[in-house]
């Protein structure tokens, strides 16, 4: 069954310290493009409706008049981001991106939206590992990781364990052509590989 595109939102997680960065990965310029604008544009030609921030509500999305959503308990990583996120989407489905991937695009994102069901997210698998920071995660999630955090686990992948046994889990293998996608940018390293291969 396909749900309506008016039953999905998207979600930027964009509340990462940056610490190994030593800068606001947000407003890092990659392609010409500033990050977090960049992936918001990507968010919305996926998901074809509202996108939230999880973020500072101080940062420079502030005046764009975008919606800003508070971490669910703050500090505690991009789990907290996720569970303010899907409080705020209310039903169907969150789409979620970390802003330090810059290389992701809607395509790949709409695929996973074409895999979900009706309380199941989707989540793509690289090398045997889930990555939870460009999924597409169920309302239905949220009373889990609430539950998770409670008891002080904060991993993602422990979340999306926890939704594959119940059945609410779709998964699919992310296949060579597209590994680059998940490229993570984490130190100035990484960045200035990036943009040395867009000069090649």
């Amino acid at each position: 069954m396909k749900l309506e595109a008016t039953q999905v939102k998207g979600l930027l997680l964009c509340g990462g310290r940056s610490t190994r960065m030593g800068r606001d990965k947000a407003t890092l310029e990659v392609g010409g493009e500033v990050l977090w604008s960049r992936q918001i544009r990507v968010l919305e030609e996926a998901v074809g409706g509202e996108v939230a921030v999880a973020g500072s509500r101080a940062g420079p999305w502030s005046k764009t008049g975008r919606v800003v959503v508070d971490d669910m308990d703050p500090g505690k990583g991009p789990i907290a981001g996720i569970g303010g996120g899907l409080s705020w989407a209310g039903m169907g489905h969150l789409v979620v991106l970390a802003v330090d991937l810059p290389l992701m695009q809607p395509g790949f994102l709409r695929r996973l939206m074409e895999l979900r069901g009706v309380s199941s997210g989707a989540v793509g698998v690289l090398d045997g590992c889930r990555e939870p920071l460009a999924a597409v995660y169920p309302v239905e999630a949220l009373e889990i990781l609430r539950a998770q955090m409670v008891v002080g686990c904060f991993s993602l992948q422990t979340l999306w364990q926890t939704l594959s046994g119940l059945g609410r889990c779709v998964e699919m293998p992310v296949v060579d052509s597209d590994r680059s996608l998940f490229l993570n940018l984490n130190r100035p390293e990484d960045l200035e590989s990036l943009r040395s291969s867009e000069s090649e």
